[in-house]
């Protein structure tokens, strides 16, 4: 998150995406009202509809439906359109459904490096179906779509799941975030930030799972790079 501009622009966008995870309407239009002020509003709306892949369609309608009501004075227009077939515009899909098992295979490589075909033979192992809409839609048509960089939808990501308190998905998303160019540094004041939205209205143990999540993926990062240097990370 280098510069102070950039800065406040990704930690308005996941501070809106924990909000959306705390399922919480009044930090919603809290986080909400701030992002649209320091934050490019196409990306604020990214951030809300990727949210359905954790919150449901529920969470995320009820989270649009506040963004609809707080732009209600705002012309349409300074919504760039973002999904295929909704004319041109700065962030038009250009590869459309055709394109979004590619774009999802690339993606999900991006976030999982490694280990995304164990990733994958796991959840086929599960169920085949959710390998492929985990592929095609989550990673294809939503996480790799334009308007939004994937580092920064990843950092959106981990604060959905970390106000989810959803700690194996957390952890897959931190080494995200960090495989995607977020540096620790960045990932800590995010975090930060998330339990601030939160407040103290917490289950026992949520805050420390929370942390001790990502002081292992850090760890483990840092162990890495010190070996290997941080050419990944910018």
């Amino acid at each position: 998150m280098s510069g102070e501009g950039n800065g406040r622009r990704v930690v308005a966008l996941v501070r809106v995406s924990a909000a959306v995870g705390s399922r919480d309407p009044r930090r919603v239009r809290q986080e909400l009202s701030r992002a649209s002020r320091q934050a490019p509003l196409y990306q604020v709306e990214e951030a809300v509809l990727q949210s359905h892949l954790f919150v449901g369609f529920p969470g995320a309608l009820e989270a649009l439906a506040i963004w609809r009501e707080l732009l209600s004075g705002d012309p349409v227009e300074q919504l760039p359109p973002v999904g295929p077939g909704r004319g041109e515009g700065r962030g038009e899909d250009p590869v459309g459904p055709e394109g979004w098992v590619r774009r999802g295979e690339e993606t999900c490589r991006q976030v999982y490096g490694s280990v995304t075909d164990e990733l994958r033979r796991n959840i086929r192992a599960l169920h085949p179906d959710m390998e492929a809409w985990m592929i095609r839609d989550g990673y294809g048509k939503v996480l790799g779509r334009p308007g939004l960089e994937l580092r920064d939808r990843e950092l959106c990501v981990a604060a959905i799941l970390a106000a989810l308190d959803a700690p194996v998905q957390l952890r897959s998303h931190l080494r995200g975030a960090l495989r995607t160019g977020a540096d620790p540094e960045g990932v800590d004041r995010c975090l930060e930030e998330v339990m601030d939205v939160l407040g103290g209205e917490l289950a026992p143990g949520h805050e420390e799972r929370v942390r001790s999540t990502w002081a292992h993926v850090r760890d483990r990062f840092e162990d890495h790079e010190g070996t290997t240097g941080r050419s990944h990370v910018r």
